[in-house]
């Protein structure tokens, strides 16, 4: 039900998946990774606009959720690759029908793609040489070109064989680029570089990488005016803005504020979300969090919460003070970033530049006033 309530509250962005299409189409056909945070709407744009854009050019399409199966994601890759077969094979829309129009030569941009003969070897039993069998068979069952579109395919980094899943990847993809195009999209663009290069594969490297933007003031304008539409009370441009900033630009998060505020008795946006805040903050367990973590990385976090650098020589200067230690070396601290980004404490700020921020809106709330309370507190001599 929520997912049909998002779906209705969607903010097209035309612009941006014509930019990507123009990347895939036109460009050297190098995958393009789409780099953002968690929650900003990577996924909704996949799914709601350059699929049926793709789709529309005359791509046969494939969504893979790396992470539908934790434990062992090539699975999930392979059942994707066969899931989409499947479909061809058996139709079941009018749209179906039309990508097994038989067409044995297609263009993307200047390229022209010419499909081999059906495949006479037979199915491996292997996963990591079942990818590049799935692919291939799909393209010649498809008839046309190829677009796959790998999700928050970072979290590769993080399973059992990740490099060797990786690998198979770049291979299956390399042997049929001809008619294949791929868009990954990840929350690090930093974990991707160092997942795609530990397993030495030129696949992410030779990427078009694109960030993906935060939704900016037309969102803004789009909300406010689907909410004097459906509701009698009315918020103003200047409140959604604020309240955009507090939940980090994520925009189910304001939907979901919206929602509550137009069946609520608060007056203001903001005062429901002050009053949600303070509700959430009661019962959660940052406490707990807090407690588990080392000093250095609890010392990064209020800074990161204060808006401050956090690699600086004052920045390990002050991080030495609060350990007691005499110096905390620059390695250290790189090596504290790595492990909270990791965890999703903490993700890289558009455009990187060193900068991060606290992954949890409400986490880093809760970061605040306890930065604000060691404020108070007397410094040490």
């Amino acid at each position: 039900m929520m997912e049909l309530i998002y779906q209705k509250w969607y903010f097209r962005r035309p612009e941006l998946a014509a930019r990507i299409m123009f990347m895939l189409m036109e460009g050297p056909g190098d995958p393009v990774a789409l780099v953002g945070e968690r929650r900003i709407g990577k996924t909704s744009h996949l799914l709601f606009e350059l699929i049926p854009a793709a789709e529309k050019r005359g791509f046969a399409t494939v969504y893979i959720d790396v992470y539908q199966h934790r434990a062992n994601p090539l699975a999930a890759i392979n059942y994707a690759l066969q899931e989409a077969i499947d479909d061809l094979e058996v139709p079941r829309s009018s749209a179906g029908r039309r990508l097994k129009t038989t067409v044995k030569k297609i263009g993307i941009g200047a390229a022209s793609l010419e499909l081999g003969e059906e495949p006479s070897r037979k199915r491996p039993d292997d996963p990591f040489l079942l990818v590049d069998w799935l692919l291939k068979v799909l393209v010649r069952t498809a008839k046309r070109p190829v677009l796959v579109l790998f999700d928050e395919v970072q979290e590769l980094a993080t399973v059992a064989d990740g490099e060797n899943v990786v690998s198979a990847i770049r291979s299956a993809i390399t042997k049929s680029k001809s008619n294949v195009r791929v868009v990954f999209t990840g929350s690090s663009q930093e974990k991707l570089l160092e997942l795609f290069s530990r397993s030495r594969a030129a696949l992410y490297e030779g990427a078009s990488t694109l960030q993906f933007p935060h939704l900016g003031e037309d969102f803004i304008a789009y909300i406010a005016e689907r909410s004097r539409e459906r509701f009698k009370k009315r918020i103003s441009v200047s409140e959604l803005a604020e309240a955009f900033e507090r939940v980090h630009h994520q925009p189910r998060a304001l939907i979901d504020l919206v929602l509550l505020f137009s069946s609520s008795e608060g007056d203001s946006l903001t005062a429901v979300l002050d009053e949600r805040v303070e509700a959430q903050l009661t019962g959660a367990q940052y406490g707990t969090l807090w407690s588990s973590m080392k000093p250095l990385q609890q010392r990064i976090c209020l800074r990161v919460a204060r808006g401050e650098d956090v690699t600086s020589a004052d920045a390990r200067r002050e991080y030495a003070l609060g350990s007691n230690k005499a110096e905390i070396p620059p390695g250290s601290v790189n090596d504290a970033l790595r492990a909270m980004v990791s965890s999703h404490v903490l993700t890289k700020s558009p455009g990187g530049r060193g900068r991060y921020k606290i992954d949890d809106p409400l986490f880093a709330e809760w970061l605040r006033r306890e930065s604000e309370k060691l404020r108070d507190r007397p410094k040490k001599p």
